[in-house]
Parts: structure tokens; C-alpha cells; sequence
């Protein structure tokens, strides 16, 4: 990732030391000054990079997905792990963006090298979830429950997990179950797509009519 040498003169006329621009970087935040956020990361990761945190790499990747697309984000976070190989957050945050990309494959790898990495069961649980997305996709409806259960069972506040498995388990046919975790996900604050439900009631009605 590269950007304009006026630009980064300019950041470091204004503050060249780590510690100050981490300084600024709190008082943005506090702010919510998304584009003097933005701006103070850039500058973090391409004057010091082999210092920039984890984190610092993600939230730059994540402004990015908003201002300049996906592709933008991938890019950043392959840039955060030369720098912090093997990380299990940089590898997950970086499988999830390859998987809305629909590199399923190389989400796939990712996934597994976090779940293999990961020491945290939330992180444990974001790889789990994501094999299982990509098992639910590839048709392996199953092998997508298992994963599933296994990352609501190491995150149960997550109403996303809640969410997959009410997807997985409409696809099986068991609508109640479905409709149990949409309700486990509304409970835990996530907003449901109501249109989801809808669908799964329907087909409900339909398959207990057809019985």
C-alpha cells in the first residue's frame, strides 16, 4: 500500500514520533473523527509498520472496506500479516473479507491457519463459524451444523453464530430449530432479518402441509 510522499511529509511535519501519533490517534477517536482516523493510521502503518499493532493494522482495514472497498481492506490486512505472521486475528478478520469476496478457498486456508493459531475461544469461534459458512456453501450441510455448534458452544453471546445455524438448520428442514435461534438471536440484541424469518415460517407451513 502506497501513498503520495506530500502526504506523509505533511503527517510527519505535524507529529513524527510513534507515541504522538498514538496520542492523536486516542484524541480522534474520541472525537469520532472518522477521516483524521483514517489519515493518523496511514501514517502509523507506513512510517513505522513493523510497530503498528494488530489492531491498528484491522481498524485502518476496516475504514478502508467502508471508503474504498473490499479489495482495499485485503490488501491492507496481507500488509498487517508480512508484518505479524501467523496472528489468529489478522488471519480471521483477514479469511472473513476473503470469504465476502468469494475466495473460498483461500478464506478456507485462512480460517484453519486461525483456528490453528488462535489461543482465545471468541477467535476460536469466529474460524469455526466461518468453516462452517463455507461447508453450509459448498453444500456440506452437516459438516456446517457441526462447526456451527461448535462456535455457538465457544461463543454463546454471538447472535450472528445464532443466526448461521438458524440458516443451516432451515436448509435441513428443521424449521423449528431455526426459528428457536433466530429467537436466541433476537434475545441477544442482533438484528434479525425479518424477511429470513418469514421465509422460514413459510416454508414451515408449506413442508407441514405437504406431510
Amino acid at each position: 500500500m502506497e501513498f503520495p510522499m506530500p502526504f506523509i511529509e505533511r503527517m510527519l511535519s505535524e507529529v513524527s514520533d510513534l507515541e504522538g501519533l498514538r496520542a492523536k490517534l486516542s484524541r480522534h477517536r474520541e472525537d469520532r473523527d472518522w477521516t483524521a482516523i483514517r489519515d493518523t493510521l496511514v501514517t502509523i502503518t507506513s512510517l513505522y509498520p513493523e510497530q503498528a499493532t494488530t489492531g491498528e493494522w484491522i481498524d485502518l482495514a476496516a475504514i478502508e472496506n467502508r471508503l474504498s472497498g473490499w479489495q482495499q481492506a485485503l490488501s491492507i490486512l496481507r500488509s498487517g500479516l508480512f508484518r505479524h505472521p501467523q496472528d489468529p486475528e489478522l488471519l480471521a478478520t483477514m479469511a472473513e473479507q476473503q470469504l465476502r469476496l468469494k475466495d473460498y478457498s483461500g478464506a478456507e486456508q485462512s480460517f484453519t491457519e486461525a483456528l490453528r493459531a488462535a489461543s482465545d475461544p471468541t477467535l476460536e469461534a469466529r474460524a469455526q463459524q466461518g468453516l462452517g459458512r463455507i461447508a453450509a456453501i459448498a453444500g456440506d450441510l452437516d459438516g456446517a451444523l457441526s462447526r456451527l455448534e461448535t462456535a455457538q458452544t465457544l461463543w454463546p453471546g454471538s447472535g450472528l453464530i445464532q443466526v448461521d445455524l438458524a440458516r443451516v438448520h432451515g436448509d435441513l428442514g428443521d424449521f423449528d430449530a431455526a426459528l428457536q435461534h433466530l429467537a436466541r438471536a433476537r434475545e441477544l440484541g442482533f438484528p434479525v432479518d425479518d424477511s429470513l424469518e418469514a421465509r422460514l415460517l413459510r416454508r414451515s407451513k408449506s413442508e407441514g402441509a405437504n406431510k
